[in-house]
């Protein structure tokens, strides 16, 4: 099944999905960019709004009048340097409550083809982990806005390339093809929210 869960856990007449978030990535979600862009095109965000994430995605460069220059990328950090302007305008755009709580339900909770929800997410390992519940994920999601990321970003999940692959080296080149949602600081986040829930 397509589903967000990892594992369920059955008790009595009760089955709940939990997501878990073990090892070092902070990965939480990826999916292949025309996926990633008709999802922004069904939030209604406009084409040049979106088109400003594909550029950073891509690495590409811009023309004096404007147009790609499909023969050299750039690498993310070149990229902030010649055009932070444009991934604040995407930021500014998808940086909305409505826009981030749809985008905590395909990230985290239900996933891109699933139709069920996950119960609870566990991030860590056997002996040490934190967990949230399902519906308290929107709140510290939102309760964690971050206005000083560089890179395109909902609330504290960055968006970008699963690798960039500008010089053709990866093993992987189809991983230039993957939007991957990160949450950097998942584990710290979900204490932090814990702690101030009490």
């Amino acid at each position: 099944m397509n589903q967000k869960a990892d594992i369920f856990i059955k008790y009595k007449n009760y089955v709940k999905g939990v997501s878990l978030k073990c090892g070092q990535s902070n990965s939480i979600h990826a999916e292949g960019i025309q996926y990633f862009k008709k999802y922004l095109e069904d939030l209604g965000i406009p084409y040049k709004i979106i088109d400003k994430y594909l550029d950073y995605h891509y690495g590409y460069i811009k023309n004096d009048d404007g147009t790609k220059n499909f023969d050299r990328l750039l690498d993310s950090w070149e990229y902030k340097e010649l055009y932070q302007n444009e991934i604040d305008e995407f930021n500014s755009y998808i940086n909305r409550t409505k826009i981030i709580v749809n985008m905590v339900d395909r990230f985290l909770v239900r996933g891109r083809n699933s139709e069920y929800d996950i119960d609870a997410l566990v991030c860590g390992t056997i002996n040490d982990y934190v967990w949230v519940l399902k519906y308290d994920l929107y709140d510290l999601i939102l309760s964690n806005m971050r206005t000083n990321l560089t890179s395109p970003h909902a609330a504290c999940m960055t968006i970008g390339p699963r690798k960039r692959n500008i010089y053709g080296l990866s093993k992987h080149k189809e991983d230039r093809y993957i939007v991957c949602i990160r949450w950097n600081y998942i584990r710290e986040n979900i204490i932090e929210y814990k702690q101030n829930s009490l």
